[in-house]
Order: structure tokens, then C-alpha cells, then sequence
């Protein structure tokens, strides 16, 4: 299936999580060529800042926006399967 990853929530979350997916794909696999691999679409997304209590709720209302913004590009791209890395 295609995969999409949401990054952002710490930027390099995304990247090594892409990293242990090919890594996986390696070993578990045998994937050598570039057409054995899957295809993953890596969308890394400046998300509100989520750790401070301040507006919880405003901030709740837009990160789910800002969610639901990312799995549309991927709902708009053929992406089969969705995961959100994050530090």
C-alpha cells in the first residue's frame, strides 16, 4: 500500500520513521532495488504548538484541523495507509 507519514510534531520524527520503515523493508523483506520499497509520502507539517496549557481548546480545534488537512493531501494523493511520528 502507499504510506503516508505526517511529520512535524518534532520534523525529524517523520524522517526516522521513514528511516526504520526502509530499514525494516531491508531486513525483513529483502528489498534492494528502488522498486522493491514501498511507496512512502513523508508530509512534514509546522502543527501548532500542543505543550502548553494556555487555549487547550482552541488549540485542540486546530490541530485536529491541521490533522485533518494532512490526511487530505493523502486521501488526495492515493495514500492507502496514514501514521503520525512524533518525538
Amino acid at each position: 500500500p502507499k504510506v503516508g507519514i505526517v511529520g512535524g510534531a518534532g520534523p525529524i520524527a517523520g524522517l526516522l520513521l521513514c528511516q526504520k520503515i526502509i530499514q525494516l523493508c531491508q531486513q525483513k523483506y529483502q528489498c534492494q532495488q528502488d522498486a522493491d520499497f514501498p511507496y512512502l509520502m513523508l508530509l512534514s507539517y509546522p502543527f501548532a504548538d500542543m505543550l502548553s496549557a494556555e487555549g487547550a481548546l482552541t488549540k485542540r480545534q486546530l490541530i485536529q484541523e491541521q490533522l485533518n488537512e494532512c490526511f487530505n493531501t493523502f486521501s488526495s494523493r492515493g495514500i492507502q495507509l496514514g501514521a503520525i511520528a512524533c518525538n
